[in-house]
């Protein structure tokens, strides 16, 4: 009942208050008779609508222009006050983004947003469920809608659905290879993990470990990297036919893409050069838990731990500082650090005082507003101010540092545990090979 109660006051104060000011604000710069509702999946409807019909180039200014006309009712002008760079909104994804969006391109885009109205919601929770199986959760009914519920109606996952974000589509394919790497379907595995390279900000660090942990027990795990190479070699020569050089122009348009949207979170939260010095240690730290862990065996705990950190550095080291949407790769992480409470509760008082902390910064968009919406719905003659409406979402960014603090701790702890074990064990093993004995207390 509390996690309706708090899934309803977020929904209001998301779609009743929050968007209500944010199209008021476009309405002022003059950006508001576009697209608002889809805006991240319009591109990928247009270019490949334009791909497939009349075989235009989705990476050329002119179709940059028909972007921005379609989202905000003009193309942007930099003698505008107010309009970001010209090139704002050009398609940034590779062309296989459009050869996956085909299902939607014969319909109308009117028609594609009612149905990604019911379809990503359903995908989404799909997420919360295949990751408790494929973690072996074990939780019971009412734990399960209780966190399809909180997923559901948090900050993150409400932009996702609201701007038909891809990383809707990325994150279920993150949880079916979550499923097939449990269960030893490595070629479906390498599959998956291809198709989830239509961003490649949320997949990179994941899929470079998977990759290496594969070649690390080859003759165990080879599938998943023939089954990776297979389908985005049949993706890009399909790219390749329908237009050859194509990521070239992709390249340069990613290049530019970091020259006008804001740094990752880690330089957000820092700003340069501290930023960069940390995106670095974080990066650094990345790769060597992943090479001492590319041995674990799928679905044990060092194993789902790396994968874990790796999600975690990605979503500060990679995506934009304000693509909260990306942070649905937290998920999985989330649901193994609920699992873990028992071992968190009980570890040392850094790791529970953290814990605490990110259990605060997840409920506060809940809680605070909860508390807008019904000030709101009590005192209609009251209008939060903007820095009152974003109370709610100004601990977003802090999140991800928190849960990174949390599995670092876990991660310390399974690898010098382990090798504590280890060396206990060799020295039982000498001890029965020499024939000494170990002085026994008891009592």
């Amino acid at each position: 009942m509390l996690a309706i109660l708090l899934a309803t006051g977020m929904g209001y104060y998301y779609f009743a208050l929050l968007l209500p000011r944010v199209h008021t604000l476009r309405a002022a710069q003059q950006l508001g008779r576009g697209f608002a509702y889809g805006a991240d999946l319009y591109p990928i409807w247009l270019t490949g609508r334009a791909l497939v019909q009349e075989q235009r180039d989705p990476y050329t200014p002119g179709m940059t222009r028909e972007i921005q006309v379609g989202l905000y009712g003009r193309a942007l002008d930099s003698s505008h006050p107010g309009d970001a760079p010209v090139n704002y909104r050009t398609f940034a994804y590779p062309l296989y983004a459009d050869l996956l969006a085909l299902p939607l391109l014969p319909l109308s885009f009117l028609t594609v947003q009612i149905v990604l109205a019911v379809v990503l919601p359903l995908l989404v929770g799909a997420m919360v469920l295949g990751l408790a199986k494929a973690l072996n959760l074990g939780w019971s009914r009412e734990t399960l809608i209780t966190s399809v519920l909180l997923c559901l109606s948090s900050y993150p996952v409400l932009e996702a659905m609201y701007a038909l974000q891809p990383a809707v589509l990325v994150g279920a394919v993150l949880a079916a290879l979550a499923l097939a790497l449990v269960r030893n379907r490595l070629l479906l595995a390498g599959s998956l993990l291809a198709i989830a390279t239509i961003k490649p900000q949320m997949i990179l660090l994941l899929a470079l470990w998977l990759l290496l942990w594969s070649i690390s027990e080859w003759r165990a795990r080879k599938s998943l990297l023939i089954g990776f190479v297979l389908t985005l070699a049949l993706l890009l020569m399909v790219c390749e036919w329908m237009l050859p050089a194509w990521w070239r122009e992709w390249w340069h348009v990613v290049a530019a893409y970091r020259q006008y949207t804001v740094p990752p979170l880690a330089g957000l939260l820092l700003g340069q050069p501290l930023g960069f010095l940390a995106e670095a240690a974080l990066l650094g730290l990345a790769a060597i838990v992943g090479w001492r862990m590319r041995h674990e065996q799928a679905g044990t705990k060092g194993f789902w731990l790396t994968i874990s950190l790796i999600l975690t550095v990605t979503v500060m080291v990679l995506p934009t500082g304000d693509a909260v949407y990306d942070q649905l790769a937290l998920l999985l992480p989330v649901l193994l650090l609920c699992s873990r409470g028992v071992e968190v509760l009980n570890g040392s008082r850094p790791l529970r005082v953290v814990t605490s902390l990110a259990v605060g910064i997840f409920l506060w968009q809940f809680i605070a507003a909860s508390v807008i919406s019904v000030v709101s719905l009590v005192a209609r003659e009251w209008s939060p101010s903007h820095a009152v409406l974003l109370l709610p979402i100004r601990t977003a960014a802090s999140f991800p540092a928190a849960i990174f603090a949390i599995v670092l701790v876990l991660v310390f702890f399974q690898l010098f545990g382990r090798r504590a074990s280890n060396g206990l064990a060799a020295t039982v093993r000498s001890a029965q090979d020499t024939g000494e004995g170990f002085p026994i207390r008891r009592g």
